[in-house]
């Protein structure tokens, strides 16, 4: 028999960590970070120009989440719910310059620069060669099958301009019955499905959103996540950041140069 003893190891033990020790030190660790340091991430559609995304793994008519890099099924769509909406023009420069982000963002307030509509449909500004666009900012909350909400910004534009009207109209009409009566519901009282559709015209196909109303809110947790939203959004907590991504696109819907419209 060797001389030499054998040191038998010691297992250290394994302690499972319980919920409520992470909720004694919720929100901790984050710092002095603020909304001017997290940029909201974009809900976008992949078209079947956008080359870079669909080699990242994506097809033409998924849903991307530009922050997380994911992607969702088109067909089955994804929960959404509004929580604020507003209205910008943004002024963009040609797409073969390398500005990356818009030269200016107005609000419809504002004294807007004259504009004349082209043959692409775009709306030059008279005597430049930038053009403004009219952007419908929607602000929602993605829920996945878990009940687990993120916040995210659908940015409509172009031809999908119709679809934030109409989507505008059915958050608009939602009326319940209270004690007193009936009353509108704050937009984040319902969670829509957002699908995508193919459409097209005379010069091409692509894809655009869909929505349709799916359910009230039966979860106060997630009401009150979605109520909260809406109001960092009213004072100006939520940092948007409006760009072109590496396909040389705009946010909102992922899409090429020669997309038709």
């Amino acid at each position: 028999m060797s001389g030499k003893a054998v040191k038998k190891q010691e297992t250290a033990e394994i302690v499972a960590l319980d919920a409520d020790l992470f909720e004694q030190d919720a929100g901790q660790g984050l710092g002095e970070l603020g909304a001017e340091d997290v940029s909201i991430p974009f809900i976008k559609i992949v078209q079947s120009t956008s080359k870079a995304i669909i080699k990242a793994g994506a097809k033409p008519g998924d849903i991307y989440n530009n922050a997380t890099n994911q992607f969702f099924d088109g067909a089955t769509g994804v929960r959404v719910i509004p929580c604020s909406y507003n209205r910008r023009f943004l002024e963009w420069s040609p797409r073969d310059d390398d500005a990356n982000y818009p030269l200016n963002i107005f609000m419809p307030t504002d004294n807007l620069p004259e504009t004349q509509r082209n043959d692409d449909n775009k709306d030059m500004i008279v005597g430049s060669s930038n053009y403004l666009e009219d952007t419908r900012n929607h602000y929602v909350l993605v829920v996945d099958e878990d009940g687990m909400a993120q916040p995210g910004l659908m940015s409509l534009t172009s031809s999908q301009l119709k679809k934030s009207k109409k989507w505008n109209a059915m958050i608009s009409s939602r009326y319940m019955t209270g004690k007193n009566g009936k009353f509108l519901a704050p937009s984040y009282s319902h969670i829509y499905r957002a699908k995508i559709v193919e459409e097209g015209n005379a010069k091409g196909d692509w894809y655009g959103w869909e929505f349709s109303v799916e359910n009230v809110i039966e979860d106060v947790g997630l009401y009150q996540q979605a109520k909260a939203f809406a109001e960092a959004v009213a004072s100006d907590e939520v940092t948007v950041k409006h760009s072109r991504d590496d396909a040389g696109t705009m946010d909102g819907d992922v899409m090429g140069d020669d997309t038709p419209f």
